[in-house]
């Protein structure tokens, strides 16, 4: 969707892996994604932290 522009997202360890979390409203997630959108957010995410040298290690 060219245009659309997300906030506040989380990317988080988890027992299954990183995962990409949207901000919740009223108790539920303002957004979810595919397997294959939450995998590119999580390849950019870690491309960002690599390019500014943050030493992220995954528990």
């Amino acid at each position: 969707m060219d245009g659309l522009r997300l906030y506040n997202l989380s990317l988080k360890q988890t027992g299954c892996g990183l995962r990409v979390f949207a901000p919740s409203a009223f108790g539920s997630a303002v957004a979810t994604f595919t397997h294959e959108t939450s995998a590119a957010l999580i390849a950019l995410a870690m491309g960002e932290l690599d390019r500014n040298g943050t030493n992220y290690q995954a528990a």
